[in-house]
């Protein structure tokens, strides 16, 4: 579509090596990727836009991914997000993830389901 904002995905995560790989991935699926190494970088140089989300581990250092999303809802930004965690996923932590409107991905995860957990919360399935 002319004119029409390509999808973008905000990709927080510690490992360098995650975020470039996953940052290519993206690419390849005609999905732009800004890539974070910690919430607090993101916070300073983020810029919402339409058609965006956010792809963050919960496991980061300093403000993790889940203190991240209540910070955004504290200042009132709304952005879609998907939580990835390599963590053992109990109820009390889904639970957790899905009071911040999140949806959850378990580490190792296929990239394919990835992908189309992106495309949902972006809502260009």
């Amino acid at each position: 579509m002319f004119g029409a904002a390509k999808p973008t995905v905000f990709i927080i995560d510690s490992d360098r090596a995650v975020r470039t790989s996953l940052g290519l991935l993206l690419e390849c699926e005609g999905i732009v990727a800004h890539t974070y190494g910690s919430a607090t970088a993101f916070l300073s140089e983020m810029q919402p836009q339409p058609n965006c989300c956010i792809l963050v581990d919960v496991d980061l250092p300093g403000l993790n991914g889940l203190d991240l999303l209540h910070e955004l809802d504290q200042r009132n930004i709304v952005i879609p997000a998907v939580v990835t965690t390599s963590r053992k996923v109990t109820d009390s932590f889904r639970s957790s993830v899905a009071e911040v409107g999140a949806t959850l991905i378990e580490k190792p995860y296929n990239p394919r389901a990835l992908i189309a957990s992106l495309r949902e919360v972006l809502d260009c399935g």
